[in-house]
């Protein structure tokens, strides 16, 4: 099994946080797939499959992938699908849709077949060219709200969520306020997800560390803490996802 994330052209950094792929290439092998939260909305593009819109989410999400039929997909920072897709990405939050019922584009009825075997660097070019137009009729990003969440990823979820209205200028009532309306998350909901992320990736970590280690680098009050918040958010105990997250091959990750 093979995961990597790649970059989107500079024009939509503001909206995509990456393209991503995912392939089990086993002969004759299907592969349960058990997909760590984002905090953003993902667009999944199944072989043979129109396109799928994934709402941010706070609970398991589990896929199964079959052999030799490569996924590809778009992560959309926290907050910012809807500018993009339209109002039709709103609301969205646990859900999974086909993505033109609510996003009226007609590229996203299309299925993968031509795209088996393509070199990243095309499907990463095909959906530059298919988004990069819609920038210069995307809505308003809310920059305090994007402040935030970048402020929340790049500390990993571990810190005061009350120290995040103060330099944006902005009252923590107005922020809570503006970051569900944007995000259909809390910021303490989008600083767990972080949290998990983090300590997830330390699964896979070459420098390998215990889970005791992990909880308390990562801020859990102990490591019955970091097992609660796994069989929640995940659905697998942090073992388990350790398991699970060795049989696959991780590339470039740029999120």
């Amino acid at each position: 099994m093979h995961y990597s994330e790649y970059p989107p052209a500079p024009e939509l950094a503001p909206w995509v946080a990456a393209y991503w792929s995912f392939e089990v290439r086993a002969e004759d092998a299907t592969f349960d797939h058990w997909i760590p939260p984002t905090g953003g909305v993902m667009l999944a593009f199944p072989r043979g499959a129109p396109a799928v819109l994934v709402g941010p989410r706070t609970t398991p999400f589990q896929t199964r992938v079959r052999s030799h039929e490569p996924v590809w997909g778009v992560h959309f920072w926290p907050g910012a699908a809807v500018s993009l897709l339209g109002t039709g990405a709103a609301r969205q939050r646990e859900g999974r849709v086909l993505a033109h019922e609510v996003v009226p584009w007609s590229w996203l009825q299309s299925t993968w077949e031509s795209f088996d075997g393509a070199a990243a660097a095309a499907v990463s070019a095909w959906l530059d060219q298919q988004l990069t137009p819609r920038v210069g009729s995307a809505g308003p990003l809310d920059s305090a709200v994007l402040g935030a969440v970048f402020r929340i990823i790049a500390a990993a979820g571990d810190l005061e969520i009350a120290s995040l209205a103060a330099p944006l200028a902005i009252s923590s009532r107005q922020l809570r306020r503006r970051f569900r309306r944007a995000t259909e998350l809390s910021l303490k909901e989008l600083a767990r997800v972080e949290r998990l992320r983090a300590s997830a990736r330390g699964a896979v970590d070459p420098s390998r560390r215990s889970w005791v280690q992990i909880a308390a680098e990562q801020g859990y009050a102990d490591q019955a803490h970091l097992v609660r918040e796994f069989r929640q958010l995940l659905g697998l105990t942090p073992g388990a996802f350790e398991e699970h997250a060795r049989r696959i091959r991780h590339g470039d990750v740029v999120r």
